[in-house]
């Protein structure tokens, strides 16, 4: 008999190696009895007896190479003949692994809707909340025919040979114990290897392989071998992060508000070049449209030039969707965005395409036209970084995704790269300024003149109209005393506040009566709350969109209950509310707001607006409820659900029987409007709270006009060609400024629409 050698990590044969469930029976065949006293010649010299092999001396030597290797390209990648993702062809032998991941719904709307944008894979990242979120997975988000989640994976963990990256989802101030915790476990298992590759199994005899549960993911992102996804806002936790103490790379990091302002902190990184298509010193950069909403401290320096500006100094950009608070449908929206705000052409459309495929560890099979990649294209309508750019067709993994698309010809000038404006300036001041350049002069620098003269205007929207003047862009248009150009833009949103999250900066709730939080000295029950008595000014939310020709805009106050108040009208440019037109109209409609919230019941909710309507209103309420029912202000509900809205016109048509009279009613938000007749017939007004139309909950899941290419009329065409009055609000304040966008973008899904009816839907129709 030979005298084998003794097996170790380095000398094991890896490229034929048989699938891992097969490897506990063949270890039971090699190694039965539990001990096995083998000869070794070769190790007399430095070993006084022979060697006991332990029982799973394999399964040690396993994991011991599964320890060495590193995320990389298979060998012949590009010249494999078969997929690799669960369809026809797929070899049998490959072991699906033990992967569970959680939380993923198979059966989410959104992603028919998200590819039906363009979206063919997506990098699913748990949330933010802890500090070490949990792992992440990129997976296809066409249908597979297993209908589970795992056979969405675009790579799966198969087989001891895995190559694939791992991807775990961190937020700043992670803890470091964890970390340190983890570093104890790598340091256990690289001693326990490099015993047992040095032959000494005799000093293993009764010792189990290092492992923790716990600890493993992190153990893996010591050694490189995770794609770490940071979830970080500022620049002094974007120093925290860098410090390099633990010495593992950072992938990317998400929203990154201010690491414009710290480009030097952000290229010291820590990085650890490992096996990869693309090796680089630099930190791949993610972040989101959110540079741009100062929602919270953390977020308020944020540039809409960020992404511009960490291109200049050679960061990788990447543009991500924040799904659903960004829904990832329009995720190339963000893109377009990015592009009109200093982002060069080619690293837009990088942006959502090469580079994220690069920064997941997939560039070897995702981002790019080439062959042995994986066949996911979009065919677009228009140039992609045109407003409302549009799929025609979607193919993932070579597979049509879109049955009878309805596509819109668009002309030939929507085929060619937009022009867009020169903000050179502006980029320079948001560095400058730390992302909190002036927007206005001092006030006594602000000077009224009774006679304005415009040059170089093609076309005036004045009282709902458009006039198309003589020349090629280039007449002149004199404006005295405001009398002919008057453009007054307004949206249903919450525009004074500085940041909605921070409480100091803003109203604060206002008090639900119908929940029983009503204070006796506001009024009690009969107590109404008016906006107008709340209004900031100044805020920058509010100047940006002035500046982007917003002059004006309606605002309830801020609540979460179903009393909300008077909304007030006033204008975005103002200084304080006792500057002349600050203050339009101090009531601008009767805020009450239905919504699927379980405490108090959607019936409770309704039936209370009924006996008020009715008649049974007291104290301040009774003066406003009775302004409403004789016409002078709305009625505007906040809602979504097509019953509630059905509801709602029953109980008008109820309450103007017993009056006998019409009263206003408006309805926001109203995701679910397809009763786009009952709404005519009523005269009930709708603000569409989006032009690109999404099911955030369950009381919007029958929002069933999606636009093209699933269907051929979007919400707005909808319901104009029912004749219902149809205007555009926004989700969060900081889109107010996009009001211009946003008219485009419904104009291009409705070809009939003139641009006349465009502007109204964020103008005269607001009134």
């Amino acid at each position: 008999m030979g005298s084998p050698e003794l097996p170790t990590s380095s000398t094991r044969e890896t490229k034929h190696r048989r699938p891992r469930h097969l490897l506990p029976f063949i270890t039971l065949a090699l190694t039965s009895p539990a001990l096995v006293s083998i000869s070794f010649p070769a190790y007399w010299s430095t070993i006084a007896r022979a060697q006991k092999l332990l029982i799973d001396a394999n399964i040690i030597l396993d994991k011991c190479a599964v320890l060495a290797m590193k995320p990389r390209v298979p060998e012949h990648f590009a010249q494999r003949e078969e997929p690799d993702r669960y369809v026809s062809g797929t070899p049998p032998e490959i072991a699906k692994g033990d992967l569970l991941i959680a939380r993923v719904n198979a059966h989410d709307d959104a992603y028919a809707l998200s590819i039906s944008g363009g979206l063919t894979t997506s990098n699913v990242l748990p949330g933010s909340a802890n500090a070490i979120g949990g792992q992440a997975f990129p997976i296809k988000l066409r249908p597979t025919g297993e209908r589970s989640a795992s056979s969405k994976l675009v790579e799966q963990f198969a087989s001891l040979n895995s190559t694939s990256w791992r991807q775990i989802k961190h937020a700043c101030g992670e803890n470091p114990s964890a970390v340190y915790d983890a570093r104890k476990l790598v340091e256990a298992q690289d001693t326990f290897c490099a015993t047992t590759n040095s032959g000494k199994w005799s000093a293993l005899n009764g010792r189990d392989f290092p492992g923790d549960l716990k600890w493993e993911a992190l153990a893996d992102v010591i050694r490189g071998k995770v794609k770490v996804h940071n979830h970080c806002y500022e620049a002094v936790d974007l120093d925290g992060i860098l410090t390099n103490e633990f010495k593992f790379p950072i992938a990317a990091f998400h929203h990154a508000s201010e690491a414009y302002l710290v480009l030097d902190l952000i290229k010291k990184a820590w990085v650890k070049l490992l096996p990869s298509p693309f090796l680089q010193r630099t930190l791949e950069q993610m972040f989101i449209n959110c540079w741009v909403d100062r929602y919270k401290r953390e977020a308020f320096r944020s540039s809409e030039f960020a992404a511009s500006i960490l291109a200049d100094s050679g960061l990788h950009v990447v543009i991500k969707s924040d799904h659903p608070v960004l829904d990832s449908r329009h995720l190339l929206w963000e893109a377009q965005q990015a592009y009109c705000y200093c982002l060069p052409v080619n690293l837009a459309l990088t942006s959502v395409t090469s580079t994220p495929a690069t920064v997941m560890g997939l560039g070897h099979r995702l981002g790019h036209l080439k062959p042995g990649y994986d066949a996911d294209i979009v065919i677009w309508d228009s140039h992609p970084l045109f407003i409302g750019a549009t799929p025609k067709q979607v193919y993932i993994d070579g597979i049509t995704q879109l049955s009878n698309p309805h596509i819109i010809d668009k002309p030939a000038a929507f085929q060619e790269l937009p022009k867009v404006p020169n903000f050179d300036k502006e980029k320079e001041a948001a560095v400058k300024w730390e992302g909190l350049p002036p927007l206005v002069s001092v006030e006594s620098d602000i000077e009224i003149y009774k006679n304005v003269v415009f040059e170089s205007v093609g076309s005036v929207w004045s009282a709902g109209e458009i006039k198309t003047l003589g020349g090629e862009k280039d007449d002149v248009v004199v404006v005295e005393n405001g009398r002919y150009l008057f453009c007054r833009l307004g949206l249903e949103v919450w525009l004074c506040n500085e940041i909605d999250q921070e409480p100091l900066t803003k109203d604060g709730r206002v008090f639900d009566a119908l929940r029983g939080e009503s204070k006796a000295v506001a009024g009690g029950d009969g107590g109404v709350v008016a906006a107008v008595d709340r209004l900031q000014f100044m805020t920058r939310d509010a100047l940006l969109a002035y500046r982007s020709g917003l002059t004006s805009a309606i605002t309830p106050p801020d609540g979460q209950g179903s009393f909300r108040g008077l909304g007030v009208f006033f204008g975005t440019g103002r200084f304080h509310a006792l500057q002349k037109g600050a203050v339009i109209s101090p009531v601008a409609g009767l805020h009450y707001a239905i919504h699927y919230s379980g405490s108090p019941s959607v019936s409770t909710q309704i039936g209370t607006l009924r006996k008020l309507l009715l008649g049974e209103a007291k104290g301040d309420l009774k003066h406003t409820v009775n302004a409403l029912l004789k016409g002078v202000i709305p009625l505007i509900i906040h809602t979504s659900s097509a019953d509630i809205i059905a509801t709602l016109i029953a109980l008008k048509r109820e309450v103007e029987s017993f009056l006998g009279t019409p009263i206003r009613l408006t309805i926001v938000g109203a995701a679910e409007s397809h009763l786009a007749k009952e709404l005519a017939l009523t005269n009930v007004g709708i603000v569409l709270v989006s032009v690109r139309q999404f099911p955030y909950d369950w009381e919007e899941n029958g929002c069933d006009v999606p636009g093209p290419p699933t269907t051929a009329d979007n919400a707005v065409g909808t319901l104009i060609k029912a004749g219902v009055t149809v205007a555009i609000g926004v989700i969060r304040a900081c889109e107010t400024r996009n009001a211009r966008f946003d008219a485009a973008w419904a104009a291009f899904e409705i070809p009939s629409f003139t641009k006349s009816e465009a502007l109204a839907l964020v103008s005269t129709n607001v009134r």
